[in-house]
């Protein structure tokens, strides 16, 4: 493994003493290296620790070898100009060195989700054990059995149930802390007026100097470039014209519903929920029994809506939320009330049924944008990534500028793309033009 020097012995040293909860160690060896050869995201380098370790419990030494999960920014320079522009790893660095310890503060361990082996505080989020302006260090959760699911096959029931259920967890630890807060100082207490700066979006953006809407322009061309190919509302379509007009105004729709409400309540909500930011942990075979979402970049002070939607279509198809989304909402909202009530709150009262269904219908373009943009890259073979991102100038033209011929190119000859493409476009087609155009 290559040996990449990120962190000081010093750090090294801190980084095990949390872990252990000791200081009664010592560190033989350590190496850091690339923690896969494959692409996992645009918005981060990804990185493993290997610490071997000699630990005293009770007057008994043992050695331990330990691993970690290291994120860092890129070390190309594009890529790196492109999250800073960003602010997409500040953004998390402040999420993991704050706010996380608040959304913990009231956490209660719940022994029916039969977690007796979990690691951590809030059963939501991998741990955290240091964080600097350029980097992350976190727990292994490979280490302890989660994985995540290949992004190119849609996810099944199960998988999403656990999925919903620990999104559920999560934003109920929002409304619990401003709950709580609120009773003990007397006045009300909102967590993005704690952390304004960790509130600003970072994703769309009108800025010209930010990278961040070039990338959503160019995924914008590309979509319109797609409809030429769809079957359904290609060239020969009598309003193939109007969709290649209404797409990216439609789109640009996005930034407002992105922003906080001003009707309904709002929590804390990851913002880019999609397959590869959350792991699951199995039992019995191939049975999820609990998940963990991971990279925070993108949070939002939205209405949970926001998660659950942009969620179910990212990680399932049309027809399948056709069948069980009523069933999943149901789920979610089951969980999320089941937790406030731990905590001795009334989810009628604070985010009644009512309330979360209506914002799930009012926030339901927000998956129908989003879908068709991120699917671009996110089920993309790497085939086709990876000669396009092997130079700054072509990771440049690629992300920012016009991604047009090679998104086609793997329309045409790559089935499992183009059927998730089709899914994507023709919904977004048919619920957000055609429907208001006729």
């Amino acid at each position: 493994m290559e040996d990449i020097p990120v962190l000081s012995n010093e750090e090294v040293s801190e980084i095990v003493r949390q872990y252990v909860k000791s200081s009664n160690f010592q560190v033989l060896a350590y190496r850091i290296g690339p923690l896969s050869d494959d692409i996992v995201g645009f918005l981060g380098e990804h990185l493993r620790l290997d610490v071997s370790v000699v630990a005293n419990k009770s007057g008994v030494e043992e050695e331990l070898n330990i691993h970690f999960f290291v994120k860092i920014l890129p070390r190309n320079s594009f890529h790196s100009n492109y999250v800073v522009s960003m602010g997409a790893f500040e953004k998390e660095v402040l999420f993991y060195s704050t706010l996380l310890k608040d959304l913990s503060k009231y956490q209660k361990h719940n022994s029916a989700l039969c977690l007796e082996d979990a690691t951590g505080d809030n059963f939501w989020a991998p741990e955290c054990f240091l964080t600097r302006p350029d980097l992350i260090v976190l727990e292994d959760l490979s280490g302890i059995n989660f994985n995540t699911l290949d992004i190119r096959e849609p996810m099944d029931f199960q998988h999403c149930s656990v999925a919903i259920r620990t999104l559920a967890r999560f934003h109920a630890s929002s409304i619990i802390f401003e709950e709580k807060e609120t009773k003990a100082s007397g006045k009300i207490c909102r967590i993005n007026e704690l952390y304004p700066k960790l509130f600003e979006e970072n994703l769309f953006v009108d800025s010209d100097d930010k990278l961040a809407k070039g990338w959503f322009l160019t995924s914008i061309k590309a979509m319109v470039a797609l409809t030429e190919l769809l079957p359904k509302y290609g060239k020969g379509h009598e309003k193939h014209q109007l969709i290649k007009e209404k797409i990216p105004e439609v789109c640009m729709r996005i930034k407002d519903l992105v922003k906080s409400s001003g009707k309904h309540r709002n929590v804390v909500c990851e913002g880019d929920l999609w397959t590869n930011n959350i792991l699951f942990r199995c039992c019995d075979g191939e049975m999820p029994v609990e998940a963990r979402i991971v990279d925070f970049q993108l949070v939002r002070y939205t209405p949970p809506a926001h998660d659950v939607i942009f969620f179910l279509h990212m990680a399932t198809t049309r027809d399948f939320r056709k069948h069980h989304l009523e069933e999943l909402l149901e789920v979610y909202y089951n969980s999320l009330s089941s937790e406030l009530h731990r905590h001795d709150l009334d989810a009628d009262v604070l985010l009644s049924w009512t309330e979360f269904r209506e914002s799930c219908d009012l926030l339901r373009d927000v998956g129908r944008i989003i879908a068709p943009a991120d699917h671009q890259l996110g089920v993309m073979k790497s085939d086709f990534i990876i000669p396009n991102v092997e130079t700054e100038e072509k990771l440049n033209r690629f992300m920012v500028v016009n991604r047009n011929v090679v998104v086609c190119d793997s329309f045409r000859s790559d089935p499992v793309f183009r059927k998730w493409m089709t899914d994507d476009l023709e919904e977004l087609i048919e619920c957000c033009i055609l429907s208001q155009n006729e």
